[in-house]
């Protein structure tokens, strides 16, 4: 009985990467974690707020608050007495 054998694909081209670019990405994540942490906000947050206005605060505040509340009141439903 012959066996089939499995054919190794070939390796994956090698993508040329731009000098410095890992640089640029690791300066910019280091500003934005600097930034969040002297606005006292979280990273998340932060980048939201770098790209929109600050209206979205509110919207982003709100959302939390509320998705913290039901996760609050879920857990204390689910928790024995």
């Amino acid at each position: 009985m012959a066996v089939a054998e499995r054919t190794i694909p070939p390796a994956e081209p090698v993508e040329s990467v731009v000098c410095g670019s890992l640089a640029v990405g690791g300066t910019s994540l280091a500003i934005a974690k600097a930034g969040a942490t002297i606005s006292r906000v979280p990273l998340y947050l932060h980048i939201a707020l770098l790209k929109h206005d600050q209206v979205c605060v509110t919207f982003v505040t709100s959302f939390i608050l509320s998705q913290l509340s039901k996760l609050f009141l879920n857990s204390e439903a689910s928790s024995p007495s």
